[in-house]
This record gives C-alpha cells, sequence and structure tokens, in this order.
C-alpha cells in the first residue's frame, strides 16, 4: 500500500489473481488480473465504459458510480463505492467498502 494525502495504491491478491486499486483526487479505478479480468472506473455522477473478461472471452460493461466516500489517513484507507454495474443483461446495483492498513502500524484515532 502507497499512501499520499491525496491518494492511494493498494495491491492485494484475492483467489488466483491480483487486485490493483487507485484512488486519486475522488476518482477511483480497480484492476484484476488473473482467473479473470476486471478493469472498473468510478467517478461520482459519470458513466465510465469497463472491461469484464471471464474464460478467455471479454465484454463491455459501464459503472455508473452514485457515491464514493473516502478517507485516506496517514497509515491506512477507507473507501465506500455506491454504483450501478451495467451489463448487457442488466443493471446490477454494486458496493464496495474497503478497509485498509499498513502492516504493523498502530490504527489512527
Amino acid at each position: 500500500m502507497e499512501l499520499a494525502p491525496q491518494s492511494a495504491l493498494l495491491r492485494y491478491r484475492q483467489g488466483e489473481g491480483v487486485v490493483l486499486l487507485r484512488i486519486r483526487e475522488g476518482e477511483v479505478s480497480l484492476e484484476r488480473e488473473g482467473d479473470y479480468r476486471l478493469l472498473l472506473s468510478f467517478s461520482e455522477g459519470r458513466a465510465l465504459p469497463g472491461i469484464l473478461g471471464i474464460a478467455s472471452a471479454e465484454g463491455r460493461v459501464e459503472t455508473f458510480t452514485r457515491r464514493i466516500g473516502c478517507s485516506i489517513g496517514k497509515n491506512s484507507v477507507l473507501l465506500a463505492l455506491r454504483y450501478t454495474l451495467r451489463l448487457e443483461g442488466g443493471d446490477r446495483e454494486m458496493r464496495i467498502r474497503l478497509s485498509a492498513r499498513n502492516k504493523g502500524e498502530p490504527e489512527e484515532k
């Protein structure tokens, strides 16, 4: 995890994949490589294109972000996203909640 006052970069493993999450100036991007591929972007009040790849097939998706809540501290990140994932088969209401802190660092008050 790399933290700055207005940005954060997190890398972590999820199952058989690796996730890269970037937060910068109120915008968020999420990339996942591994057993499936995901590329999503989030900006409050905007619809943005994305990619979802499963089992060697890749399709276009779109995110419409309703709300981004984010707090970046000296040693931690709190993130809450509320968005609509638009697929060919219809819309899905989604949420992401993330709480992360650097290993070995005490929690902030």
